[in-house]
């Protein structure tokens, strides 16, 4: 058996050639797509770079929050001492009240040496006012929570 053979020429008769026209066009396409690429890439970079912000803006908030709630702990701890303090020494307790009394109205006092006049003249007292040290301590730790946060806001 013989493979018939076939006649020598195009396969396809009459090619029409593609104009330049088209290619001129797909260039001006590509380019156009190139830009476009371009502002996208951009955009999405600001949004990313927004959402990185956001997220430690959001880390910061609740790191700080986490440091005022163990600053609120560590404030208040110290008025359960305050209590047992108020029921073992009944005789002092007067004394003691007016104390703690007069370290929350550091609080209203504006002007600074006003404020540390009277933190003075506080401590002054429970030295000579009290004579238990657990009573002492407790309210020189009182004074100095009482200090430590009208000093940072600014107060004294």
């Amino acid at each position: 058996m013989s493979i018939p053979s076939l006649p020598r020429g195009s396969i396809i008769p009459n090619i029409k050639p593609i104009p330049n026209v088209y290619q001129e066009h797909l260039a001006s396409i590509v380019e156009s797509t190139k830009l476009h690429t371009e502002q996208i890439n951009k955009e999405l970079e600001r949004i990313s770079e927004e959402r990185e912000k956001r997220y430690q803006d959001g880390v910061t908030r609740e790191e700080r929050m986490i440091e005022l709630l163990e600053s609120i702990d560590k404030n208040t701890s110290v008025l359960n001492d305050i209590f047992k303090i108020l029921e073992e020494n009944t005789e002092d307790q007067k004394a003691i009240l007016d104390i703690l009394s007069e370290f929350n109205s550091l609080a209203t006092i504006s002007e600074p040496t006003k404020a540390q006049g009277l933190y003075r003249k506080i401590m002054n007292k429970i030295n000579t006012a009290l004579t238990d040290v657990n009573s002492m301590t407790t309210l020189y730790s009182y004074g100095m929570i009482v200090y430590s946060t009208l000093h940072s806001m600014g107060k004294i």
